[in-house]
Formats: structure tokens, C-alpha cells, sequence
């Protein structure tokens, strides 16, 4: 009896030592997946005027506050004017303002979407007033 109850714990600790082993061979194999698994584009959004259009490597540079970034143009990426009507690269102006959504991918941005919208007109401090003090002649 005691020789069975001693063969009988001899094997249960044989079984848990198995177990924990293979417990850590898991964890082991989840960490290494964790390690390979490659993180997922992240969308990212830009606003700014366009500075600079080069059709021959399909690139436009936007500047911005923070700096220059420079989009890279694909045959998927989607230019509309003014959010409605389908334009080519060649359509860009630089001046004009435009939003992107765009993907970094292996140090380059590629733009999946393009809207642009027409220059801002800067009007002076001398416009404005003579434009103020031609509506004040109207109305007399």
C-alpha cells in the first residue's frame, strides 16, 4: 500500500512538473508572436498650403506650422477640389490649401486622400480700410 501511494505521488508530481513546462513554453510562444507581429498604419491627417509639386516623382510637400512634410502621390490615392470633383496631380498648384489623409509606410507618406481647396486671398490692412470706408460712403 505504501509503495502504491508513493508511485502514485511519484507520478503526480511527474504530471505537474510536465504541466508547468508546458505553461512556459506558451508564454514563451505568445511573447515571440507579440515580437513579430507587425504593428498596424496608423492614418494620419495634415492640413497646410501646398509649397512645392513634383509630378515626375508624384510628391507633393505641404507646409505647415510645424514644418514641411512631403506626401507621396499613388495610383490609389484620391485627389478631389473642393471635396467634390476628381482632379490629377497635375491640377495642384502650390499656394493652394489642401487636406490629406496619408500612411507612413517604410519612411514614406503615402497620401490615400487629397482635398484641395482654391489660395486664401491676403488682403492688406489698406484694402480692408478703403473697402470699410467705401460701404460708409454707400450708406450716406
Amino acid at each position: 500500500m505504501k509503495k502504491a501511494i508513493s508511485f502514485a505521488m511519484a507520478v503526480l508530481f511527474a504530471l505537474s512538473l510536465t504541466s508547468v513546462a508546458m505553461a512556459a513554453g506558451t508564454a514563451k510562444k505568445k511573447a515571440e508572436k507579440k515580437m513579430h507581429v507587425k504593428k498596424a498604419a496608423r492614418t494620419m491627417r495634415i492640413f497646410g498650403a501646398v509649397s512645392a509639386v513634383d509630378t515626375t516623382a508624384n510628391t507633393i510637400t505641404v507646409k505647415r506650422k510645424k514644418g514641411e512634410v512631403t506626401l507621396t502621390v499613388t495610383p490609389k490615392t484620391v485627389i478631389k477640389f473642393a471635396a467634390r470633383k476628381k482632379i490629377t496631380l497635375d491640377k495642384v498648384k502650390a499656394g493652394e490649401r489642401i487636406f490629406a489623409r496619408y500612411i507612413k509606410s517604410k519612411g514614406a507618406n503615402d497620401a490615400t486622400y487629397i482635398s484641395v481647396r482654391p489660395a486664401l486671398k491676403k488682403a492688406t490692412k489698406a484694402k480692408k480700410t478703403a473697402k470699410k470706408a467705401k460701404k460708409a460712403e454707400k450708406k450716406k
